[in-house]
Order: structure tokens, then sequence, then C-alpha cells
């Protein structure tokens, strides 16, 4: 595997070429103004699939992100885009909206590990709907993602909004199957977590939709 770091690195939002190179987009994958746009100074596509071409190496360059790839004349589409970039010049920009998407699965990443820090459950569903406000979602979809990483600290199995007493504590998101069921727990990969479960859980749970599902009860309620 060749080092890339000979050959590219990031300043900022940039992609940066160190040696001189050629970037092809084949025009098969792009319809324009669907997923790419032509300006004058700059393309911009809604997520990247590429080629780059060194003296010494080649490789495809995939991103499922836009990006803007900055140009010095007019491209067409039809015969494909190549793009000549010479030494130590920006081969790619990292739109801004892109970066808001980075920052949003970051959280989410922290979010379902059972990492976010927050004060109360008021500033985490404050900090959830700032940062997902714009993309459609209803609050209700934002609680419904609340209560399944807030879990009631006596039992783990449910949300905190359905304990008896509110007191909720967030877990990592992968925990809560092993707190949900033996038969639930054996459907995913950690097998001695889940015998675990079925050995010392001390409470009779509800068997989940999941559970029946795998044991052949729903189907068999429904023939009923």
């Amino acid at each position: 595997m060749p080092d890339l770091s000979k050959y590219l690195e990031q300043t900022d939002n940039n992609l940066v070429t160190i040696l001189p190179c050629k970037l092809t987009l084949d025009a098969s994958n792009y319809e324009l103004d669907k997923n790419i746009q032509i300006f004058e100074d700059h393309v911009w596509v809604s997520s990247l699939i590429s080629k780059i071409e060194y003296e010494d190496l080649m490789f495809n360059l995939i991103l499922d992100y836009p990006v803007d790839i900055p140009v010095q004349k007019e491209m067409d589409l039809k015969e494909g885009i190549e793009v000549e970039f010479e030494k130590n010049s920006i081969l790619l920009t990292v739109s801004s909206g892109s970066l808001a998407f980075k920052k949003q699965s970051q959280f989410l990443e922290r979010l379902l590990g059972g990492r976010e820090i927050y004060k109360d459950v008021n500033h985490l569903l404050q900090k959830i709907y700032s940062l997902f406000n714009s993309s459609g979602l209803d609050l209700v979809h934002l609680e419904v993602l609340t209560s399944q990483c807030l879990r009631d600290r006596s039992n783990l199995s449910i949300p905190a909004r359905l304990g008896k007493t509110w007191d909720p504590t967030m877990v990592n998101i992968k925990e809560v199957v092993f707190q949900s069921g033996f038969v639930q727990a054996l459907s995913f990969e950690n097998i001695n977590k889940s015998l675990e479960t079925g050995l010392i859980y001390g409470e009779d749970l509800e068997p989940s939709i999941l559970e029946r599902v795998l044991t052949g009860t729903l189907i068999e309620e429904k023939n009923k």
C-alpha cells in the first residue's frame, strides 16, 4: 500500500496535491444539473467518484459528500472531465454543507456510543435539535432517538421515560439489546453476552417484536 501522505495532504477543508497529477471523472457516473454542476472556475459534484493519476501511481478517489473541484478552463461532461493539477495546488474543497454533515455524524457516533457530554436531558435535546432541525425531521423523531439512548437506570431494558421514576442514564445503544431479552440478544454477535443476559437477568421481560419474529410467535398470532 503506497504512502498517500507523499502525494496528498489536507489543509482545513482543502485536499492539496503535493505532486503534479490528473483527476478524471467518468461521465457515466454523473448527470448534469442533478449530481454535477459545471461553473467557470470550478466543478461541483454531490459525491466524488474519480481516478487520480500521478507519474508513478494511479488510484480511485471516492468521497460520499459534496466537493468543489477547481478548473482553469471550460469543461464538458460529454467526454468526461479531466483536470490537470500542478504540484502544491488545491485538488478539491469540501463544501460547508459537508462539514456540517461530518459534525452531525460525529455527534451521532458519540450519542449512540453513550459518550456524549450533557448537563441534563433538556440540554441534550437542545443539542440534538440544533444539529438536526434543518434536516426536516419532526421533533418526535428526535425524541425517539433520545429515549433510545437514555435508559431507566434501574431497568436498562426500557427507555427512561417509561421508568417508575425519572432517573435517566445514557448507555451505548449496542448494549441495549442485551438488556432486552435472551432470544433477541442471541441474534447479535456477542453470544457470551447474550448467555449472560439469559442466566442472570432478574426480571421477566415481555418478548420484543424481534424476539416474536425469531421464535415464530408473531406469525402464529396472525394465523389465529
